[in-house]
Formats: C-alpha cells, structure tokens, sequence
C-alpha cells in the first residue's frame, strides 16, 4: 500500500497501476477501505482482488474481484498489459 501512495502522490494521473491483493475475506482484508479510496479518487488506478474463501457479507465488485488465489490467468487482461505502461502494485497476502 505504501507503493501505491508513492505512485500516486508522485506521478499522479500519469501512470496506470493496477493493485493487486489477496486475502481470505473481507474480515481480513488489509487496508480495505484505503484501497477503495484510492481508486475511487484516481480513475489510473485500479485492483484486482482475490478472496480465498468470501463470506456473505463480501460483495463482488465491490470488496474483492475474484474467488480463490491470485491467478494469473484470472488477472492477466487487468495486470498485465505488455504494450501500454502498466505498473502492478502489491501482490500481497493477509
């Protein structure tokens, strides 16, 4: 999440980032609301997350993405762009 601050404070609009997180649910989902305020404020950044195992009280679209691990398959026409500049964040696992 720092990363992500950094980017966003330094390069602004100029850089697209895709964040990318992992956490069993949203009871555990790290820095949940800071997320979604960041891509609500910067229409450059967006995410791509995944949860392992999600409760009813986690909505799709709005808390998490994707059902299970982090899959490249899954993700790879929002993370990776091979022809624009695209800059993936985070990876990380709560």
């Amino acid at each position: 999440m720092s990363m992500l601050k950094s980017i966003v404070d330094q390069q602004g609009q100029a850089r697209k980032v895709v964040f990318i997180h992992a956490a069993r649910n949203g009871h555990v989902h790290a820095m949940k609301e800071d997320l979604a305020k960041i891509v609500a404020e910067n229409p450059s950044v967006s995410k791509a997350v995944s949860y392992e195992d999600a409760t009813a009280q986690d909505k799709k679209g709005v808390d998490y993405d994707h059902v299970g691990r982090v899959d490249l398959a899954q993700i790879k026409n929002e993370a990776v762009c091979p022809m624009q500049t695209t800059t993936s964040v985070g990876l990380s696992h709560s």
